[in-house]
C-alpha cells in the first residue's frame, strides 16, 4: 500500500515540475523532479521488498524444515500433548 502511495506522489511530482517548467520556474522544476524520482525509487523498492502471504508462508516452513526434517518418527497412537509430553515411538527413520 505505502509502494502505491509512493509511485502516486512521483506522479504527481512530475506534473507539478511540468506545470513549473511551461511558467520558467526551472529551479523549483529541477527540485520537484528530483522528488519525483526519489519517490519513484522508494516505491519501486517497496514492491520488491514486499512478501505475499504465501511467501512469507514458505520461507517460515523452509526455516523450520531446516532444523526439524532430519529425523522422522512414526507413532502408534496419535500424542496428547497437552498433559504429558509424551510420544510412544514404534520406529525412527532418518532422511
Amino acid at each position: 500500500m505505502i509502494s502505491i502511495i509512493y509511485i502516486i506522489l512521483s506522479f504527481i511530482s512530475f506534473i507539478i515540475s511540468w506545470i513549473l517548467y511551461k511558467y520558467i520556474i526551472y529551479g523549483y522544476c529541477i527540485l520537484s523532479i528530483t522528488f519525483g524520482i526519489v519517490f519513484l525509487l522508494l516505491g519501486i523498492s517497496n514492491l520488491l521488498k514486499s512478501q505475499s502471504p504465501e511467501k512469507k508462508y514458505d520461507s517460515e516452513i523452509k526455516d523450520i524444515l531446516k532444523t526439524f526434517d532430519s529425523i522422522l518418527v512414526k507413532s502408534s497412537e496419535i500424542p496428547n500433548l497437552d498433559n504429558r509430553n509424551i510420544i510412544v515411538v514404534e520406529s525412527i527413520d532418518d532422511l
